[in-house]
């Protein structure tokens, strides 16, 4: 399926470069605001820069508490100090030549932009190697300009781990199709498999859909050395798993059963995986179906002896937190909402996150269709498989449309070629129109707003970044005039507080701490009556609120517009961003 053109192997570099040159383009435009883009990011976001901070500040390696958080015992983080590692050594050399605030302002637009470079590259000469150098170049495009791959996960400041994620899901998913070398593929896609379970659990899905693709591929000989691929794949992803956890994990914490990071419950259930694949795989045993039958009992049986430690993981990481605020997370958390909600409140933003992957999947399926019989038909139908997963699964939190990260890119180049073919056999103007609009809709969401805009008169606003007009530097470090403190903010603010001030918090979006959860959300849905109390339990010296905010119909809002009350005094009436009020002792 390779493409020996020669031309078309020098417009593929050309692509490459412009394509890079653009990623390093929006990056350096972008990045003359990077403290204002950097304060409205993610909560994430900011909270690893915190926790890098703390560690080149001298906390242990296997230290993941974060002390500011709920002091003075902290909440124990469930993040990989890999991640950490590798941004550090992008801030530590800056910092011999700048203040250490303007290197780590350098470090979150650096880093981002180099993994978005190194997206572009894997997907360029992964897709060109898979469907050929034209195929390559649209898939490149796609890369760049499909929101989900770029502004949303790969623009400057976004330093959480989904993009690394997303990274490592494009190359299982090309070492999953890889077309020879079937045990180096299975290698290197359990390798990313297990360092994506190392910096989080949100692709585990898709991990298990490449493995069960891999499984059935082997067991029924669909493909020479699928038996290899899929052993290769299963040992590395043990093997590799259980470096990553032993290398991130304090000894003392080793046998602890964390369902919500990569440790004893996650490799119990690789481990069982590995051996009814083995078994599936067994020589001696010619009957494909008893293979398989058998490969099914040993996960049954498996799954049984390690029912201790997998059962409770099947609640999920929000089922120790209180009632009330697993339903406010439920409509409040924008990221978190089924795909059907979140295109019912942002219907323009969900135009730019699913129009380019339906559109792309919709050319390709068509592609299959039309071509069944040919070469890339075995490769095409399984990334249409693998794109089913972030489908189906986006049902439940918009987020996980990620995982047809990989599916879409690859996809999409390989169905707007075929378009591009079609045309430059015909020249007919129906042909050219067919491209064009798949162009618009893959490559450019965005100019279908206004006609979308026109169908929904008075549709809910395109965007879903929920940002707080005070999240900024300026007037957060302004509080740093006041002693240093442990104060109760709303959810959004509270890591920006702990990276730009020397106070501590009580409230943060991390599940470990079912009060920090709480006390970021309840309290500022509440009447006075019932704040008061809530409030001065906390044992918080301070509240803070943005100027003008509206949480609801609670009493924040009115204290935000204004209203004054007894037990709350405003030290900080000048400043126009945010209202620190001291919480009075409940006697006086």
């Amino acid at each position: 399926m390779q493409d020996t053109d020669s031309t078309l192997r020098k417009t593929f570099a050309g692509v490459m470069i412009l394509v890079i040159a653009i990623v390093l383009l929006k990056a350096g435009i972008a990045s003359a605001d990077i403290r204002s883009i950097f304060a409205g990011s993610g909560n994430d976001d900011v909270m690893r820069l915190v926790v890098i901070r703390d560690w080149l500040g001298g906390q242990g390696w296997y230290d993941p508490v974060q002390y500011r958080l709920m002091p003075p015992e902290g909440v124990v983080m469930h993040w990989s100090r890999y991640l950490d590692v590798a941004i550090a050594a992008i801030i530590v050399p800056l910092s011999w030549f700048v203040p250490i605030d303007t290197a780590e302002m350098w470090a979150v637009a650096i880093w981002p932009t180099i993994l978005m470079v190194i997206l572009v590259v894997v997907v360029g000469f992964g897709t060109r190697r898979i469907f050929g150098a034209g195929p390559a170049c649209f898939a490149m495009a796609c890369a760049v300009f499909w929101p989900f791959t770029s502004d949303f996960y790969f623009s400057i400041g976004r330093i959480d781990h989904h993009n690394v994620q997303v990274l490592m899901l494009v190359i299982m998913t090309l070492a999953a199709i890889w077309p020879d070398r079937a045990r180096g593929a299975g290698i290197l896609c359990g390798i990313a498999a297990a360092f994506s379970l190392a910096i989080g659990l949100e692709i585990l899905l898709y991990i298990l859909a490449i493995g069960a693709l891999l499984f059935v591929r082997a067991v029924f000989q669909m493909a020479e050395g699928a038996t290899g691929r899929l052993l290769a794949f299963c040992l590395a992803v043990l093997g590799a798993g259980v470096v990553f956890w032993l290398g991130q994990t304090a000894p003392s914490r080793l046998w602890l059963p964390m369902c919500d990071q990569l440790g004893t419950p996650i490799l119990s259930a690789i481990a069982i995986a590995v051996a009814a694949s083995i078994v599936g795989c067994l020589p001696f045993i010619r009957r494909p179906w008893i293979r398989l039958g058998l490969s099914i009992a040993v996960t049954i049986a498996g799954c049984a002896l390690v029912w201790p430690l997998l059962g409770p993981c099947l609640a999920g990481p929000y089922a120790t937190l209180p009632q009330a605020v697993q339903d406010i997370i439920s409509g409040a958390i924008t990221e978190g909402l089924p795909a059907t909600v979140f295109a019912v409140r942002f219907p323009f933003l969900y135009n730019h996150m699913m129009t380019p992957a339906a559109g792309a999947l919709l050319i390709a399926l068509w592609g299959w269709w039309s071509d069944r019989k040919g070469p890339a038909a075995d490769v095409v139908g399984q990334l249409l498989l693998l794109s089913l997963v972030g489908l189906l699964a986006s049902l439940s939190q918009i987020r996980l449309l990620s995982m047809t990260s990989a599916a879409v890119v690859l996809l999409a180049g390989y169905g707007l070629w075929a378009l591009f073919l079609i045309w430059r056999r015909t020249r007919l103007p129906v042909d050219a129109a067919k491209m064009l609009g798949a162009g618009v809709v893959i490559l450019a969401p965005v100019l279908i707003d206004a006609p979308l805009k026109n169908l929904m008169r008075g549709a809910p606003s395109g965007t879903a970044s929920g940002a707080i007009t005070c999240r900024d530097f300026e007037a957060m470090t302004a509080l740093n005039a006041i002693p240093a403190a442990d104060v109760l903010t709303p959810m959004n603010l509270g890591p920006l507080m702990l990276l730009t001030t020397h106070h501590s918090v009580l409230s943060g979006p991390y599940h470990r701490s079912p009060d920090a959860f709480a006390n970021g959300l309840l309290p500022f849905q509440m009447s006075e009556a019932e704040m008061k109390p809530y409030v001065q339990e906390t044992g918080a010296d301070y509240l803070l609120l943005c100027r003008g905010a509206r949480s609801g119909d609670g009493f924040a809002t009115e204290l935000a517009n204004g209203a004054a009350a007894d037990w709350l005094r405003l030290v900080n009436p000048e400043t126009e961003a945010v209202m620190m009020f001291e919480i009075l002792p409940s006697d006086l």
